[in-house]
């Protein structure tokens, strides 16, 4: 298949990029890869998905990139809890720009980071926040816009060289996937936030209030297939006094995708794919608990709009270990 036949072939913007087929597949062949690689090609003569929301996502990456707007994204931040110069930042990302244009779909990705800096504080650490970082570039490296990728990826290299800081922490598993893969070596600790907490409860450094719930966790694309970070959540979890986790049937390595990818694609086949999760995870429990800001937004997006008609719970696990954890 030539360069052009492959710009508007639909099988290579409709792959979620999951990495599900990647994991089973006995000669490890690196498709998800292939397709990154192929979407650049495609793009670069003239091809391009299915974007949703208006393309407005993508545009604010691009805007971002441009360099031309000073951001203003922080004004939710209480500055007493967080650091001027400590050597442990936490990545806030597009955050404060998904809500902006998701809100009313279900995003509350403020909320979520909000929920970090308390973890955090409640752990002894107070973070810092990098004012001048900008959108991680995931999204734009995965439809194959490299160029508006690398712009990003410049400007936060410029930004963690100036910072002095030692440890990096993510909530957004896209983020810090895309920093540890795709990054020059940053020269400082990568970890998502579910490791810094399960590290403590290692150490006998974390304690937990009651809360009565029966659950079901779902693992991020990103964050499982991608990063091999499963147990490390679950064991936070598990401390929790009063809460009983209920596996699905499809989980860690074989964990359904919550359909969406890159904000493109956001089809009927999306919407029956996160309608199957969804129904598979209330027959587990009434509450479905995850570690994606995205994928938040995707279910609570498909059962607000498209009648998902038993009653489940939809938790961030941020949010909820917020809610849960003493202080030290």
């Amino acid at each position: 298949m030539g360069k052009k036949d492959l710009t508007n072939d639909e099988l290579v913007w409709n792959c979620l990029t999951c990495k599900l087929c990647q994991n089973f597949c006995p000669e490890d062949v690196d498709f998800i890869g292939f397709i990154r690689d192929v979407r650049g090609i495609a793009r670069d003569n003239g091809g391009k998905p299915e974007y949703t929301h208006g393309e407005m996502m993508q545009t604010m990456a691009r805007i971002i990139a441009s360099g031309k707007f000073r951001q203003n994204k922080l004004g939710w931040l209480d500055r007493s809890k967080v650091s001027k110069d400590g050597e442990v930042a936490l990545w806030i990302g597009c955050a404060p720009y998904v809500d902006t244009a998701l809100k009313d779909v279900g995003s509350d990705q403020v909320q979520i980071a909000q929920s970090a800096i308390d973890v955090l504080n409640k752990l002894g650490i107070k973070p810092r926040i990098l004012d001048n970082e900008v959108c991680c570039g995931h999204d734009m490296l995965w439809i194959g816009e490299n160029d508006t990728f690398e712009e990003l990826r410049d400007k936060n290299l410029e930004v963690l060289s100036k910072s002095g800081i030692s440890k990096l922490i993510f909530t957004c598993p896209e983020g810090y996937e895309v920093m540890k893969n795709h990054y020059p070596d940053l020269g400082v600790e990568l970890a998502h936030i579910s490791e810094v907490v399960s590290d403590h409860v290692d150490e006998g450094k974390a304690a937990f209030k009651p809360y009565e719930a029966k659950i079901t966790y779902q693992d991020p694309c990103r964050l499982g297939r991608f990063l091999g970070i499963y147990d490390q959540p679950r064991k936070v979890l598990e401390q929790i006094q009063g809460i009983e986790l209920v596996e699905m049937e499809r989980n860690k390595s074989r964990s359904r995708c919550c359909g969406v990818s890159a904000w493109i694609n956001c089809n009927q086949n999306s919407k029956k794919m996160q309608l199957q999760r969804l129904d598979e995870a209330v027959n587990a429990a009434p509450t479905l608990v995850t570690n994606c800001p995205k994928c938040i937004t995707h279910f609570n997006c498909v059962k607000n709009e498209n009648g998902f008609e038993k009653e489940i719970e939809l938790m961030d696990w941020t949010v909820l270990v917020s809610q849960t954890l003493r202080g030290v």
